[in-house]
């Protein structure tokens, strides 16, 4: 079969068919422009990543993670790590231990039980260590098929680079040449900050879907518009953000997809309740 279109053309063929989701350029304009005045803050900056969420890891250091750990891991321990508190279980709790697992066996059995080796074979590379992961680790490869094409999202896959070059701050095993070549994460929160600030528009069909609370299913037709057109979304927006700082003279302006993504992300969540009237789209599965 032929191998899906990477994010970034996906995202650029799905918005160019898409029936219910919309990009609104004067929208695209907005979000750029906020975007360009935030251009030397942390919220737009590797480090912010951890400087702005206590709970995101400090350094590399912390001994939480383990693959022979993973690759055993029971399901009552895997409830007692993810317990909540609240009475609200943990969804897809099976699923996640049988990802865990999976994990936890396929670096034991090829990277020497660290992902670290994997880094290391990117060379350096987003790309390269991408379709390292997407290659090796079944449950990454986030891929459907719209409009008789195959595409891809790929999103646990990116936002896990885009973890480590944060943590480490761009820097040692950190060093991707090509960040730039990334997407946003395409999920549900990023989508709804879009829409909230024109950039994205959902047909009135879809959005009645939303407000009754309709669970989707990985694949949907109208959930792929949604991650498709917001992962056009954003190129458009940092492609207009790098037009105004050629503009104003601003020309090594080390602003990306990422950290677009960082900065919608932390808005949509600070305005959450500005955003009440614009429902997040519902699906459970595991590529989110």
């Amino acid at each position: 079969m032929d191998a899906p279109l990477p994010p970034k053309e996906a995202g650029k063929f799905i918005s160019e068919n898409s029936k219910d989701v919309s990009i609104l350029e004067e929208g695209v304009q907005k979000v750029a422009e906020m975007v360009f005045e935030k251009r030397n803050s942390e919220e737009l900056d590797a480090t912010g990543w951890k400087l702005l969420h206590d709970l995101n890891p400090q350094t590399m250091s912390i001994p939480i993670t383990s693959a022979s750990f993973f690759a055993n891991i029971t399901l009552d321990q895997l409830k007692y790590v993810l317990r909540s508190d609240t009475d609200v279980p943990m969804p897809l709790i099976e699923e996640r231990l049988k990802v865990l697992k999976e994990a936890g066996n396929i670096l034991l059995e090829k990277f020497d039980g660290s992902f670290l080796n994997c880094i290391k074979k990117s060379e350096n590379s987003a790309q390269k260590l991408l379709r390292l992961v997407v290659d090796n680790f079944p449950s990454y490869r986030d891929e459907t098929t719209f409009q008789g094409k195959k595409v891809a999202f790929y999103k646990r896959a990116q936002i896990l680079i885009a973890d480590i070059w944060g943590l480490l701050e761009g820097k040692g095993d950190g060093v991707f040449h090509d960040m730039a070549s990334l997407t946003m994460f395409a999920d549900y929160r990023v989508p709804q900050a879009l829409v909230y600030l024109g950039a994205m528009k959902y047909s009135e069909k879809l959005m009645e879907k939303l407000k009754q609370g309709v669970l989707f299913q990985s694949g949907d037709c109208q959930e792929v518009e949604i991650r498709g057109c917001s992962i056009w979304c954003v190129e458009l927006i940092l492609h207009r953000v790098l037009e105004l700082g050629a503009q104003k003279g601003h020309v090594n302006m080390h602003i990306n997809s990422v950290l677009i993504d960082y900065y919608l992300w932390d808005y949509a969540k600070d305005h959450r309740e500005d955003m009440a009237d614009i429902p997040i789209h519902r699906v459970r599965c595991i590529y989110y």
